[in-house]
């Protein structure tokens, strides 16, 4: 997702170098041969949203990227769309919304959990479960996000990262640098 933070008041054009940003991104590190490209938005139709979705979803549609059109926020972790693009205002707000919304989720389980288990002697299926669960959603895991656009490499960790999620950064930024992501952002845009 592009912007989830940096970028609080965008234009279209804005979100189309994000796009774009996004689908390098893709095509680089991850190996994406086609992905395709969302523009968030509260429905599906191309009729649908503010003034900077609907001017946005025209210039994504007359563009040469592999545009699937809306995506709303309940298709995001569905793998819909490969990249999907908004405003930083709004990608912060979604981002901190799926973290708060995991957390619960989590501790919603575990309260259901007690009631079935209430000496805490949980079942070893139920460890696993939530161990793997955890494993997924624990941001320490993954590191951080890259910064996008800059010349070089940068990655975002969370405010709270302690030392296994600034190893998991160091090993995201290493992998950014072996894919050759800087330069093929580079060429989409004719910088040196």
């Amino acid at each position: 997702m592009l912007d989830a933070g940096a970028n609080k008041d965008c234009k279209p054009g804005f979100l189309v170098e994000f796009a774009l940003m996004g689908d390098a991104l893709a095509r680089s590190v991850y190996k994406i041969e086609n992905p395709k490209i969302g523009l968030l938005n509260i429905g599906e139709e191309s009729t649908k949203g503010n003034e900077l979705t609907l001017e946005t979803y025209k210039l994504l549609s007359n563009s040469e990227l592999n545009f699937i059109g809306n995506v709303e926020g309940t298709e995001l972790l569905f793998n819909k769309a490969n990249v999907v693009v908004c405003d930083g205002f709004t990608g912060n707000m979604v981002l901190k919304t799926g973290e708060g919304a995991a957390n619960f989720i989590v501790a919603l389980i575990k309260q259901q959990a007690i009631k079935i288990w209430p000496d805490g002697n949980f079942s070893d299926e139920f460890k696993t479960i939530m161990s793997n669960a955890k494993k997924i959603l624990d941001f320490s895991e993954h590191g951080g996000a890259p910064l996008i656009g800059i010349n070089g490499v940068c990655i975002i960790t969370h405010g709270r990262a302690r030392a296994k999620a600034i190893k998991n950064a160091i090993k995201m930024a290493m992998k950014f640098v072996e894919s050759g992501f800087v330069k093929e952002i580079a060429s989409k845009f004719k910088v040196d």
